[in-house]
Order: C-alpha cells, then structure tokens, then sequence
C-alpha cells in the first residue's frame, strides 16, 4: 500500500506559490480550487511515480515547471483555436495525464480524452480521474489509430511525439474537418517541414516559468479542409 502524501505543508504552501506566479506569468486564470486539484495530483503522481515510474521527473519544484506548467502553457492558444466552441479535446500518447488531465483540470466544461498505449499509465489516469472528481474527462488504454469515438475531436493534442508527421498521419482520423492539431515539441529543427496535405496555422515559443530548456507549440488545420 502507497503512503497517504507525499507533500507535506511545507512543500505544498511552496507549489502553490509557484503554481499562482507561473500560472501569472502564462495569462492562466487560476483558481483556489483548480490550484488545489493540481496539487492533489501532483501527489498523486509522486505516489504512484514511487511503485510504477510514470516520469522520470522526481524532484518537486522540477514537476510543478515541467509538468504542471508547461502543460498549462498551451491553454491561452488553446482557449483561442477552440472560439467558445465546445471543445472535445483528445490527448495523445498523454502518459501521466500530461498535458490533457491538466487542462481538464482548467477547463471543466471541456469534453477531454486521454489514451495511452501503456496500460500503467492509462490505470494511473483513471485512478487520478476519479480521485480528483473530473467528470469531463476519461481514460483511454490502446492505441490512437484502433480508438473509436461517437463523436471525432476538434483539438487533438500531445507531447509525446518527436515526429510531426506520425503525430499527423495517426491522428488525422480522429480530428473534424476544421479541427486542429496541436504539438508540444522542445527544440525545433531548422529543417521541420510540414507533413503533406497540412499547413502551419500557428507557431509559437512558450516560455515556462523556470524552464531553461526551449519549448514550442505547432498548431497544423488540414488542407482538405
């Protein structure tokens, strides 16, 4: 059986203030109780990190900037694509719950997938769901191009692949017409190219309070349209 916490108050009055000057600093709105849904999972993750290593990030303050906040970081532009429509948002490859269970936290009225191939990591997101109480998201355990849904998704997105064009051709099935792909890359490689029958929507460098590492956003819109 796991411990109860793994933050104690000292550690969690610290991720909070992080948490509030980084969400700042990234134009999130965030509230008491989203600060404290975050916190709640972030414990969660140290516990289950400790038995099942989800992410090699260990150290604390190192998990609230490169989890927590970089997966935040994409909301302004995500809140932006999504044009106060309802947002049926997929995450792919999205391991821990990063950056998709995050943004469900943020955003309740979004309709949020999450899908993994490891089985681990998919019973973690459903654990992590269900303990934080999110009922507009759901875990999925296989792989993108064998999911079915009633519905396809508007934005789909993910931090899992260094390849754009595998990101493109395994979630084009899955994405509306006028839906967006969303990748969440680190250093970009002065020879990327678009994958064929997509075009470059927005590109933008995302500044990660405490993140000295580059990190970037690629949003592709099909050209079939």
């Amino acid at each position: 059986m796991m411990s109860a916490s793994q933050l104690d108050d000292v550690s969690r009055e610290t991720c909070r203030v992080s948490l509030f000057r980084g969400a700042e600093s990234l134009g999130v709105a965030l509230s008491a109780e989203n600060c404290n849904r975050l916190l709640n999972y972030l414990d969660l993750l140290l516990k289950w990190n400790r038995v099942y290593n989800l992410t090699s990030i260990r150290n604390i303050p190192d998990m609230v900037s490169l989890h927590l906040l970089d997966s935040m970081s994409v909301l302004p532009a995500l809140d932006v694509l999504s044009k106060d429509a309802p947002v049926r948002l997929l995450d792919i490859g999205a391991g821990a719950g990063l950056p998709g269970l995050v943004l469900a936290s943020l955003r309740p009225d979004w309709s949020v997938t999450l899908i993994d191939a490891v089985q681990k990591k998919a019973a973690f997101m459903t654990q992590a769901i269900g303990e934080l109480g999110l009922k507009n998201c759901r875990a999925v355990h296989g792989r993108v191009e064998q999911h079915t849904n009633t519905q396809k998704y508007n934005l789909i997105v993910s931090r899992a692949f260094s390849d754009i064009s595998l990101f493109a051709r395994l979630a084009s099935d899955q994405l509306e017409a006028d839906g967006f792909l969303c990748a969440m890359r680190g250093k970009i490689d002065a020879n990327l190219t678009m994958p064929t029958g997509w075009e470059e929507h927005l590109f933008s460098k995302l500044v990660i309070p405490d993140v000295s590492a580059e990190r970037h956003l690629i949003v592709l819109r099909s050209l079939k349209g």
